[in-house]
């Protein structure tokens, strides 16, 4: 299966509805990566409602454990924390993963800004087992032995983390420092990935001659 992406918002600043956003959508930052088993959330934004009422309908129980991955704490890529059914379910287990944000911990600064006064109760009181993880740009980390996530700083007013997200191993990647310049990024195949890469090629070879044959015998 590999890794499968669907996007659920992509506007900045805050939402919208209207006709004149139904091409793009009103929602905010957020997009899911999914693997047959395990769905990965990066950003929370208003677009986080409709991946909840989608992962309601589809996995009916099925998952018990999601990944939240913040790029950083501006509230268009957090304001759907608000209404994150998952949230409210005391099956669930969510791990959040972000930098820490300034003095305060990741947790303390989440539960300052979704819990009193602004909203009834914080993170660590709501029924699903919220737990908090903090990283930093250039940490390399797996989520359950199966995705493994790399990140890097992003360029963004405040900062912010980009993450990079491998599920099969076919290639590994590095960051290495130019002559002391610029941080690059270098990328390998591994043996697993030149097994398949192999395999794949020695398909589509024979794919090939089976169509060769078939236009011949057209002609």
């Amino acid at each position: 299966m590999g890794l499968q992406v669907r996007v659920w918002g992509v506007r900045g600043s805050g939402p919208e509805c209207g006709l004149e956003y139904q091409e793009y959508g009103g929602n905010t930052s957020c997009v899911t990566v999914h693997t047959k088993d395990k769905t990965v959330i990066l950003d929370a934004g208003t677009g986080i409602g409709n991946f909840c009422r989608s992962f309601k309908r589809q996995m009916d129980g099925k998952c018990r454990r999601l990944d939240l991955l913040l790029s950083h704490f501006h509230m268009d890529h957090l304001m759907g924390l608000y209404g994150c059914s998952f949230l409210f379910d005391p099956q669930m287990e969510v791990h959040i993963y972000g930098e820490r944000p300034g003095e305060k911990s990741l947790k303390e600064c989440l539960c300052q800004m979704f819990g009193p006064p602004y909203w009834p109760l914080p993170l660590d009181q709501l029924p699903a087992l919220v737990r908090f993880h903090e990283i930093q740009a250039g940490d390399v980390f797996l989520l359950e032995d199966q995705i493994r996530v790399q990140t890097l700083s992003g360029v963004h007013p405040g900062g912010s983390i980009l993450y990079r997200l491998e599920d099969e191993g076919l290639i590994e990647s590095e960051l290495a420092s130019d002559s002391g310049r610029r941080v690059k990024k270098y990328y390998q195949i591994t043996d697993l990935g030149l097994s398949a890469l192999t395999e794949r090629k020695s398909f589509w070879q024979s794919y090939k001659k089976v169509i060769d044959r078939l236009l011949e015998d057209a002609l």
